[in-house]
């Protein structure tokens, strides 16, 4: 597909929704940030919180189902082009908060997401860095990763370095602030 054809299927597709829902996600996550620095003083929230602030980038983990994951019949380039757009969504929604959603970070720099369907991605806040610089960055660590990946370079034990699951103690405000962005996202 020319560069051309891709600017003219983007511009027929009506992202608004997304954006505004990135917009309230912005927007309210800065409430909800407020909030939990007031909850702070519970433990595992302070623990939890401090994780996402200090963290380099974020990996969001999705378990998908094969009826939630973008299609793969790719019998044609239409289907193609539409699974490759299914996928684009996803990375950046999550299917909506039903689905993974609620497991995306719009105030990460970096954010790695990665679907158990192979659906895998990047999403950038840009406010640290330019797209290009993000992009570089990654296709660098593509090809570290492709040049070193018969050398063991660390040791076993910490390349089976597990995530950490962040846990939040959640008050019934801050409940009603992830109901209302659970349907703004929705929207």
């Amino acid at each position: 597909m020319e560069y051309a054809e891709v600017v003219a299927e983007g511009q027929k597709r009506d992202i608004r929704n997304t954006l505004r829902a990135v917009e309230e996600f912005r927007r309210v996550g800065v409430t909800l940030q407020q909030r939990l620095e007031r909850l702070a003083e519970i433990e595992v929230n302070c623990i939890s919180l401090a994780w996402a602030q200090e963290a380099v980038f974020v990996v969001c983990l999705d378990d998908e189902d094969k009826k939630s994951s973008p299609a793969q019949n790719w019998s044609n380039a239409q289907n193609y082009e539409e699974d490759l757009v299914l996928r684009g969504k996803h990375i950046l929604s999550g299917g909506g908060s039903r689905r993974h959603g609620v497991n995306r970070w719009y105030d990460a720099t970096i954010q790695l997401v990665v679907g158990s369907s192979g659906t895998s991605g990047l999403c950038i806040e840009h406010s640290a860095a330019e797209g290009i610089v993000i992009i570089n960055m990654a296709e660098s660590a593509l090809r570290y990763e492709r040049d070193n990946r018969k050398r063991n370079l660390i040791s076993r034990a910490e390349r089976e370095i597990g995530a950490k699951p962040l846990t939040w103690h959640v008050d019934a405000e801050a409940m009603r602030l992830l109901e209302k962005q659970k349907v703004a996202l929705d929207e």
